[in-house]
């Protein structure tokens, strides 16, 4: 906790481990990490590809509506699909 003049600045942390929150169990505290994470995930696949085993999932780069704004920035948006392995 900081406090600047008459105003306290509380961290994150400490805002929640003063709340009324009930406590979290293990199990329920690893989902929230997980979720938290930044990033994206691969989807489920399982009966996506219409019978094909195995069926996994891909990353694949997303198409840009402005193409010709592509040049000034370096992000570079991806996406998942499931796809049939051979």
């Amino acid at each position: 906790m900081v406090s600047i003049g008459t105003a306290e600045i509380i961290s994150t942390h400490d805002a929640y481990h003063s709340s009324n929150w009930p406590a979290l169990k293990p199990s329920e505290k690893k989902e929230m990490e997980k979720r938290r994470r930044i990033g994206s995930k691969p989807p489920t696949c399982e009966k996506k590809c219409y019978g094909c085993e195995p069926c996994e999932a891909i990353q694949v780069p997303t198409i840009s509506s402005r193409p010709h704004l592509s040049h000034y920035s370096n992000y570079k948006p991806e996406g998942w699909r499931c796809h049939c392995a051979p």
